[in-house]
């Protein structure tokens, strides 16, 4: 009895599934005064179809009016042509009515269904966030709940107009954006719109924008300064959390700030990598979330400087009397600046000159004469401008000489540039003439003094001249020269009476013996008392004015400061005549 019954409630089903298909009308589209009507067929199981009929009615009430037949089974669209006049009727509702002979009931009917006029129901973004593995921007939403749902779309701001993202439809509630957009660089703005089978979308815009972090560290303080932008598209934030992770460990929140900071300070080690990112709390009840993307940095040591040489100081000699400076340093040394410090016998500081890595190896002229005795020393300031290193102090090789019944003594200091200390000292002898010099090496000593008795050396108007030089014992190719001493001659000057600019003796300049011509000045007056010229005895006075021009026949003034070669100075003042 009982396999009877079943078989029987099975013939039941089987006949009603066979029998009983409807046709499925999924929607009604209104397109201008027209509608569009969609359905889906049933499978013509007995294969006696004979024809749909689509049956209308405008508003709530009252009857239905078939409007058209349709005969081809496969055709599941129909146009219905000024279904919606102008001033028009309430809107249509409609269904369909399948005949056919599969029996025992030959007529099925659709459900009935109102134009679709209305838009779907709005899908905001839950969160938009930066994926820290792939650096791809995530978006999630929720479910819509619209009946006629057909596609999410999304798009994404791109100079200052949102296009579509990458991909731009989808019916799931989760995408990535496969876009050219890098978050690491930047925060980015999206949004969401949805779209119902016919087409409508909801008039809704709301932004959303990830969070985008930067990362600053200071060497100097050892602290690390994390900023970012607050996300956009919530009400509220209620908390940031801040995460770390450090070399190769696991990340870890370290600390939170409440929803209207956007910065956080800390400290940090030197020698780790570390990569943070930073996380948004929506100030609601539900946990949604949205990270950030990450920033990274090594905290290196720093190459603070850790060598610095002067290499040596000289005197310009033989072509000026200037002292000169170089040093070195190691190349790679991570230095602010660099200061030389310069003092006088007395260890007085004179001056603080900075100089650059550039300077490294050159000759660096310091505008000082070679007849005084410094003392030289240059700090590295490190990127922090904190003095790091500071060199070993450094002087000039001063010569001082005297003569006493016809023999010369000649000292001078030390000379404790080099940490391998000096090879030897050269001395330098000869004579000169009018301020030219030639001087060629005479002896090495090792002593700092040396005495000179020769009768038979060749003696110009500037004397018996002498200068020392220095090598270094461990790199003889540094050298320093002292300043030049000239002894035997004395300080004689001769000034002429007359000149003739541009002729014979075309310059009024005094000449004489262990005259010092560069550090010399004279000045020219006419007989009212106009200077007319003023500098250095050098190239004496050509006979123009200050405009250039020649001056009269007459008689002149002139006004002499002379200084010897041994820094002695004499004043002289008189007349001369100009002739033409």
């Amino acid at each position: 009895m009982r396999c009877i019954t079943k078989i029987i409630l099975i013939l039941i089903i089987w006949t009603t599934n066979v029998y009983s298909q409807s046709p499925n009308l999924r929607r009604i589209c209104p397109n201008g005064a027209d509608n569009n009507l969609y359905w889906s067929s049933p499978l013509d199981t007995c294969s006696q179809f004979k024809f749909n009929i689509i049956w209308e009615r405008k508003g709530i009430v009252g009857p239905f009016s078939p409007i058209d037949t349709i005969y081809n089974l496969t055709q599941e669209a129909y146009l219905h042509i000024n279904a919606t006049p102008p001033l028009s009727e309430p809107n249509s509702y409609y269904f369909i009515e399948r005949r056919d002979s599969c029996g025992p009931t030959y007529n099925q009917y659709s459900d009935t269904l109102l134009v679709d006029v209305l838009p779907p129901s709005i899908s905001e973004l839950d969160s938009v966030s930066v994926d820290l593995t792939s650096n791809r921007v995530l978006l999630g939403w929720s479910k819509n709940s619209s009946p006629d749902f057909d596609k999410y779309l999304l798009y994404v701001l791109v100079n200052g107009f949102f296009t579509a993202m990458t991909p731009s439809e989808t019916r799931d509630t989760f995408a990535i954006d496969q876009g050219n957009t890098d978050p690491s660089k930047g925060s980015f703005t999206y949004n969401i719109n949805t779209r119902d089978s016919c087409g409508k979308l909801p008039a809704f815009e709301k932004k959303h924008s990830t969070i985008y972090l930067s990362l600053t560290n200071d060497t100097c303080a050892k602290t690390y300064r994390l900023s970012w932008s607050h996300y956009i598209g919530w009400n509220a934030i209620k908390k940031y959390y801040i995460f770390k992770k450090e070399n190769l460990n696991q990340f870890e929140l370290i600390d939170s700030v409440n929803g209207n900071t956007n910065t956080y300070l800390s400290k940090y080690t030197t020698g780790n990598e570390y990569i943070f990112y930073i996380r948004a709390i929506k100030d609601t009840s539900i946990l949604i979330t949205s990270s950030s993307n990450s920033a990274a940095f090594i905290s290196r040591f720093r190459q603070d400087p850790s060598k610095l040489d002067i290499n040596y100081i000289t005197s310009g000699i033989p072509i000026d009397e200037n002292l000169y400076l170089s040093f070195n340093t190691n190349k790679n040394d991570e230095v602010l600046k660099y200061e030389l410090s310069v003092l006088d016998d007395r260890l007085n500081t004179l001056s603080k000159t900075s100089l650059e890595k550039s300077d490294m190896n050159t000759q660096i002229n310091l505008g000082l004469t070679d007849k005084n005795r410094y003392y030289f020393y240059i700090s590295a300031f490190d990127i922090c401008n904190n003095i790091s290193f500071v060199s070993d102090t450094s002087t000039n090789i001063v010569l001082s000489g005297n003569e006493i019944n016809n023999t010369r003594s000649l000292t001078w200091n030390s000379y404790f540039t080099w940490n391998e200390g000096v090879d030897s000292y050269t001395i330098y002898r000869g004579s000169g003439d009018n301020g030219v010099f030639t001087l060629n090496p005479w002896k090495t000593e090792v002593d700092t003094n040396i005495t000179d008795n020769d009768q038979s050396v060749v003696m110009l108007g500037e004397g018996i001249c002498y200068y020392i030089m220095a090598k270094e014992a461990k790199n003889t190719s540094n050298i320093s020269t002292s300043n030049r001493v000239c002894l035997s001659a004395k300080f004689l000057i001769h000034i002429p009476n007359a000149f003739t600019p541009g002729g014979y003796n075309p310059n009024f300049r005094p000449e004489g013996t262990q005259i010092d011509y560069k550090n010399s000045n004279m000045k020219i007056y006419n007989r009212w008392g106009q200077l007319i010229y003023d500098s250095s005895i050098n190239q004496g006075w050509d006979g123009k004015d200050t405009n250039g021009v020649y001056c009269e026949q007459g008689i002149y003034f002139y006004y002499l400061e002379i200084y010897s070669t041994k820094n002695e100075k004499q004043i002289k003042q008189g007349t001369f005549t100009l002739l033409r």
